[in-house]
């Protein structure tokens, strides 16, 4: 299965044979308390020279996908700026954003872990921008669900992760 994204839409592809699964429009949750706090959104101003690259990767399952990526606006000079979008845990079946996490920064490679309960992300620290640039970088491993922060380390330069899997407790 492939997927391609537009906007805040998903599109499954059959990759074996090429034929569209179906289209589905993403929806958030409404917040924490339900329909009494709403959510916090991204708020984007279409501007010539403004764009959205997103990038996604399954779950082990099938049934999680996980978004990220950066948009570019033009700033007060005409000047490129680059925001990172951070990290959306999707639930294909629904449609639905599960989560979502590390707003304003850039993940450059999301793995999620073998077991699907981590998910190892790689992003630099400081200005953001679509290419590798030489340091600072950090390694995260978040929660696959909640995307919930749970470990992080720091890297002076960029780095691509290798991540192996914990030793299981026998037990």
């Amino acid at each position: 299965m492939q997927i391609l994204s537009s906007d805040e839409t998903l599109t499954l592809v059959d990759a074996a044979r090429m034929v569209v699964e179906r289209t589905v429009a993403l929806t958030r949750r409404s917040g924490l308390l339900g329909q009494w706090l709403p959510a916090p959104r991204v708020a984007e101003a279409k501007v010539l020279g403004a764009g959205v690259a997103r990038e996604a990767v399954f779950g082990p399952d099938g049934q999680h996908l996980y978004v990220f990526g950066w948009a570019t606006d033009l700033d007060a000079n005409d000047l490129v700026v680059y925001r990172g979008l951070g990290v959306q845990h999707v639930d294909v079946a629904r449609g639905a954003i599960v989560a979502e996490a590390l707003l304003g920064e850039q993940a450059k490679h999301v793995l999620p872990a073998p077991d699907g309960r981590s998910l190892y992300v790689l992003g630099p620290r400081g200005p953001v921008t679509p290419f590798i640039a030489p340091g600072p970088y950090w390694l995260r491993r978040l929660d696959a669900h909640t995307l919930a922060v749970l470990a992080e380390r720091d890297f002076d330069a960029y780095r691509v992760p290798w991540v192996r899997p914990a030793a299981q407790d026998p037990w």
